[in-house]
């Protein structure tokens, strides 16, 4: 498992490139806060006893898909480009292939299974091929407009086994956090030690006396003018009040 932190990311709310990511390359669980105005974004599985809380899911044959996504080079996720039905016989062993791209073995294994030419479908529309697991839905999904809900994310384990003696598909879905909060400025004082003595998020209606009241109660002599910053949002705009740190 490895940890990726970045700092060159803009801020979607004040456009801000001083943002700060830290992302688990093993799970894609992330932390996002922008350092400007205090906009905050994180998302985390839950976990009992250090093991994934899971909901189960089970699923008739024919209401699962074999899909690509095509990813953009900017990291988002494009529309479906091809899909497929599960082929008969088609067993757990037969996704975790799919899944992993080995799609020669599954010609071998299954004869009837026409598999997606993955280099000429990104070819064709640009980016790299994600083969994904994903549920038939019977109107767009609200996420992405598409007929589909992905099974196949991380935290997911997929299976098929018989039930009542009929092959059906198990689907075991992590269940996860979202938190998302805008910020409308930020007040950031440090003392010369280097530590934080005050700190705060503006939110919506702050008005700019407010935030110099806030400021004047907070600082003094062992303030470090040079580490202590304010910013507010005004207008739509972000406006460094008081500092000197390049925050903007």
């Amino acid at each position: 498992m490895g940890t990726a932190i970045f700092h060159d990311d803009k801020c979607p709310n004040c456009g801000s490139d001083k943002v700060f990511v830290e992302l688990n390359c093993s799970t894609q669980e992330y932390a996002q806060y922008c350092a400007a105005c205090g906009s905050y974004e994180s998302f985390f599985f839950r976990y009992h006893a250090n093991r994934l809380v899971q909901k189960t899911t089970v699923l008739p044959l024919d209401k699962v898909a074999l899909t690509v996504r095509i990813c953009s080079s900017d990291g988002g996720t494009d529309a479906v480009v091809w899909d497929a039905p599960l082929p008969a016989g088609a067993d757990t062993e037969f996704i975790e292939h799919y899944l992993g791209h080995r799609h020669e073995e599954l010609k071998r294994s299954h004869p009837q299974f026409a598999g997606p030419d993955l280099e000429a479908l990104e070819k064709q529309h640009g980016g790299s091929a994600l083969c994904c697991v994903e549920k038939r839905l019977d109107r767009p999904s609200s996420w992405d407009g598409q007929p589909y809900l992905c099974l196949s994310c991380i935290g997911s384990g997929l299976a098929i086994q018989e039930e009542h003696g009929q092959p059906v598909f198990l689907c075991r879905r992590a269940r996860y956090k979202y938190r998302h909060s805008t910020g409308c400025g930020v007040i950031h004082i440090e003392d010369a030690a280097g530590a934080t003595t005050y700190r705060r998020v503006f939110s919506r209606g702050t008005t700019e006396e407010r935030a110099l009241r806030l400021w004047a109660a907070h600082t003094g002599e062992r303030t470090n003018y040079e580490r202590s910053y304010m910013t507010l949002i005004a207008d739509g705009k972000l406006r460094l009040l008081k500092g000197a740190k390049p925050i903007l």
